[in-house]
């Protein structure tokens, strides 16, 4: 939740206009503003909702094999739920709102829950087959982009983001219109990639992978690869799609279509590290877990607090390496604030 936290309060200025979620480093000839861009793509940005999408996996199997015959119902209940809660939040105070999509996908994975391992491991295969679909289209969808730029460069031209927008008004106004063509456009081509998180989650969740001693070696091997692998696969993505942003103005990378695929392996060399190790303080962020989306829903007002327009309008006035300070800043109060609230 920190991660997702960061890279949400890195992009809230210009958001939603900018088709960045990392926004291109200010100023342009700082070296430090690009270090910062550099780490933001290669350890955070689509690396922190996978794992976020695991765990709410794993959620869904630790809950029917807790409460058992009533665990469906439940779970439906909390479903409908979150919907009406990603709705509101996505249409009225962030049009990047996860907490839709995580619904949506949730009802279908409702389905899935109970059935045997050997069916759930080929939807699994299915769903990243459909993801790497997903990333070839998204990629496709920007190489048309950056065509049509070419021909007509007014298209990439910026409107107001949340931090110039002076009013709450004028910031609903800019709001819910991104929500709604995101939500029809683009949560479609999420869906996929979303399910393979969370299948995977339900698969360890009834393996007990996290609980029986047997998968500690199993997670040590794992991590031995995927971490290196992953950090890797998405430095080299990164230098790529820094390549294109060298040119502020341009359309988004179609390296960015390629975070869909390489931002998982290391979210799953992190999570193998932490299941093999089991370090204590583990413990310590317990209750921050328990209390995401509240963190969540807080992180989105306190941006618009700090950040927006309407609010202290601090954005636009800080640097990449100033706005990066006050994000995490932002992220560890909320998340003491988590802690001590349990």
């Amino acid at each position: 939740m920190i991660g997702v936290l960061v890279v949400n309060a890195v992009g809230y200025t210009h958001f939603p206009d900018s088709l960045h979620v990392v926004p291109p480093p200010v100023p342009a000839d700082s070296t430090a503003a690009w270090v910062v861009q550099a780490l933001l793509l290669t350890l955070l940005q689509a690396k922190a909702y996978p794992l976020l999408a695991f765990l709410f996996g794993w959620s869904f199997g630790h809950s029917f094999q807790a409460r058992g015959e009533t665990a469906s119902t439940h779970r439906r209940r909390r479903l409908w739920r979150l919907l009406l809660i990603g709705l509101l939040h996505g249409s009225l105070i962030y049009a990047g709102d996860v907490l839709t999509a995580y619904a949506l996908a949730g009802f279908l994975l409702l389905s899935s829950v109970r059935w045997r391992l050997r069916r759930l491991v080929r939807l699994w295969w299915v769903l990243l087959a459909a993801s790497v679909v997903c990333a070839a289209l998204q990629a496709w969808a920007l190489m048309e982009l950056s065509a049509a730029a070419r021909v007509d460069p007014s298209i990439l031209e910026q409107g107001l983001g949340y931090g110039q927008v002076q009013t709450l008004l004028a910031h609903v106004s800019i709001t819910w219109p991104t929500y709604l063509w995101t939500q029809l456009l683009l949560t479609p081509v999420m869906l996929p990639v979303l399910m393979s998180l969370m299948v995977s989650g339900l698969l360890v969740s009834r393996l007990r992978g996290f609980t029986h001693r047997r998968w500690r070696t199993v997670w040590s091997r794992q991590a031995r690869w995927a971490l290196p692998l992953g950090l890797g696969l998405n430095a080299f993505v990164s230098w790529k799609m820094m390549q294109t942003r060298a040119v502020v103005d341009s359309a988004p990378s179609v390296w960015s279509a390629a975070q869909l695929l390489v931002g998982p392996v290391l979210t799953f060399g992190l999570v193998a590290l932490v299941a093999a190790a089991r370090p204590g303080w583990l413990l310590a962020l317990a209750p921050v877990g328990r209390r995401s989306l509240s963190l969540y829903l807080a992180g989105s007002l306190s941006f618009l607090l700090v950040y927006g327009g309407s609010g202290l309008a601090l954005g636009p006035s800080l640097g990449s390496v100033a706005t990066l300070a006050v994000a995490i800043g932002l992220a560890l109060v909320l998340s003491f604030g988590a802690v001590l609230s349990v």
